[in-house]
């Protein structure tokens, strides 16, 4: 019991650690790879190398219609009112000075004659049926801040005909953590009774076992 005790103490501070996918700080701070990034964080954001992409996908191949662009435009209004989010990209906030109509007139026009910037901007992120919003959170990929926002832009709608989906760097790691500690406490299990029909067979006693294991 005293063994039990003393384990159950020195493991509680495991209670509190928070998981995260390694990232550059963990490279020596000699490296070049180390140095630019702290030259990058110093000088830029360093969540834009890490943004959430949203992507708002039609059930027919118009997203560029004037109704989906007006759901597309008051869906970036609403993003721009997050105070976690520090900055929204897509195709109807790259040009600041135009408003909804404006915005609509101009994806109504036929795309050859819009301007080289518009066209790829156009190619990099938007087909057919689908645009992606880039998102820029205010906070490290990492933090509880940007996993609270995951979890907001993954509650949000925006019509029956438009659905939207995540992805990027902090949405995958969420991800990747959330089914690692999902299948954790399996492997705790398997690990367990694996090592119990081994010492099962070696010691040939259904108590030697146990008594190994919990002690």
């Amino acid at each position: 019991l005293s063994v039990i005790m003393i384990l159950l103490f020195f493991g509680y501070p495991f209670l509190y650690v928070r998981l995260g996918v390694a990232d550059t700080r963990i490279l020596p701070k000699g490296s070049d790879s180390y140095q630019f990034f702290s030259e990058y964080q110093k000088k830029f954001n360093e969540n834009e190398l890490n943004p959430i992409l949203l992507v708002v996908k039609s059930k027919k191949n118009d997203i560029l219609s004037s109704n989906n662009i007006k759901k597309i435009y008051y869906l970036t209004k609403r993003l721009k009112q997050n105070k976690l989010i520090k900055e929204v990209n897509s195709i109807v906030t790259t040009i600041p000075e135009l408003d909804l109509t404006a915005y609509q007139q101009l994806y109504g026009m036929p795309p050859s004659s819009l301007n080289k910037k518009l066209k790829k901007l156009l190619t990099l992120t938007t087909g057919n049926n689908f645009t992606v919003i880039n998102i820029v959170s205010r906070y490290d990929i990492n933090s509880l801040h940007t996993k609270n926002l995951v979890a907001q832009l993954r509650k949000m709608h925006i019509s029956n005909r438009l659905t939207l989906n995540l992805t990027g760097t902090p949405v995958n790691n969420i991800d990747v953590l959330h089914s690692i500690a999902h299948a954790f406490f399996y492997a705790i299990i398997w690990i367990i009774l694996l090592t119990y029909f081994i010492l099962l067979l070696l010691l040939r006693s259904l108590f030697l076992p146990l008594k190994a294991i919990i002690v």
